[in-house]
């Protein structure tokens, strides 16, 4: 460091090193100070992580003290600042991976995907897996393997697995009734863990209420938990499942308790 500075600086003047550069700095960016002393010996109760919004010079501007669970303190002339990983980037990841991942590291696709697109597949990697698309999706599935030559498949509207579960689908128009699609019959044991449903077009009016059940029983013994799309939207999903276990027999249907909408697809994730 340039200066000493106190344990509410926010902008910190840096001097060029062969271990950091600040012309080779991007913002914003993490450092740590006093991580260890001028004799390498590590220093973890002086030890303090900061974020800087930008850099000018040999400047930090914007500095955000005391990250990652350590103490904002005075810092002495001279001390060392390195860049260095930290909980503040583990945090920073793991926020951008929950953005389009389940807790579980599954991929989160079925609010947002309507058309995919696989080229290259070849050997005997070949593709698996579950894909989830929204009515009116599609997805193709270019294909070369060695000799064999070029191959094309294309999967049109709602293709869903699921753990063995096909989806409930409503073409056209959506109105509040009972049994609104064909009733789904349980092959084996499964547990479900949440109930999704998507809309091709916005539910109108009030909010499109969904309800699943068992046997002609609610799998949402708590009706307020039921599955709701709000008005103007065309996704929603829940996980407060009273009923969590399914046997091979039990016969599964849909009712529409309230709302509008149309062309729908709800899928019991297991």
């Amino acid at each position: 460091m340039a200066d000493t500075i106190s344990n509410t600086a926010t902008i910190i003047g840096l001097v060029s090193t062969a271990s950091l550069n600040p012309s080779q700095l991007q913002a914003p960016g993490v450092l740590v100070i006093d991580k260890k002393d001028s004799t390498e010996t590590l220093t973890p109760a002086k030890r303090e992580y900061i974020s800087f919004a930008s850099v000018s010079g040999m400047t930090l501007y914007a500095v955000t003290r005391g990250l990652g669970g350590s103490t904002a303190q005075g810092h002495t002339l001279g001390a060392w600042i390195e860049e260095t990983v930290s909980a503040t980037h583990w945090g920073d990841m793991l926020d951008w991976l929950a953005v389009e991942h389940e807790s579980d590291g599954t991929h989160d696709v079925l609010s947002h995907v309507r058309n995919l697109t696989f080229t290259g597949v070849s050997g005997a990697s070949g593709l698996m897996g579950d894909v989830v698309l929204i009515p009116g999706g599609n997805m193709s599935i270019n294909a070369v393997s060695g000799v064999s030559g070029y191959s094309f498949v294309r999967i049109s509207a709602a293709t869903v697995t699921s753990g063995g579960l096909s989806p409930f689908i409503l073409s056209g128009p959506v109105t509040t009734n009972t049994y609104v699609t064909p009733a789904l019959i349980v092959e084996n044991i499964l547990n479900p863990k949440s109930v999704s449903a998507i809309l091709k077009s916005p539910a109108s009016g009030a909010s499109l209420v969904l309800d699943v059940n068992k046997n002609g029983t609610s799998i949402f013994t708590n009706q307020a938990c039921r599955l709701s799309i709000a008005a103007g939207g065309t996704y929603a999903s829940t996980a407060s499942i009273s009923t969590t276990a399914f046997a091979a027999g039990n016969i599964l249907t849909l009712d529409v308790d309230t709302g509008s909408g149309d062309t729908l697809t709800c899928l019991i994730e297991t």
